[in-house]
């Protein structure tokens, strides 16, 4: 997992160095997406994550679970724990959410300490 993590990470420094940082787009596609349940791939989701706790431009950057990606994610996520009922948003939660490898950074507060 940590090595996993280390190549993301390596992935969206190369990304912000391009002189194109798709990031921006990344994460305003991932706010759609989770807002619709829309399939995505994990790594989609950690570039979405790295540019809310990252990016100089966002001003939520010092405080990313005010971010709209955060607010999205848990809106989405308490939607759906609250319909027991609704099998195709636990399958989604489960295969597209949970899954993800931003569960295992550190908490943003954490991050900004070691900085």
């Amino acid at each position: 997992i940590s090595q996993t993590i280390r190549r993301r990470n390596k992935e969206c420094e190369a990304m912000e160095k391009s002189g194109y940082n798709p990031l921006w787009s990344i994460y305003l596609y991932m706010v759609e997406a989770i807002k619709d349940r829309k399939p995505f791939d994990e790594c989609m989701l950690f570039y979405a994550w790295y540019y809310a706790t990252h990016d100089d431009d966002l001003d939520t950057k010092d405080n990313p679970l005010a971010s709209k990606l955060w607010t999205t994610m848990m809106d989405v996520y308490e939607e759906i724990l609250a319909n027991t009922d609704d099998k195709q948003g636990w399958r989604w939660l489960k295969d597209h959410f949970v899954s993800s490898f931003i569960w295992y950074l550190p908490h943003p507060d954490d991050m900004r300490q070691d900085n």
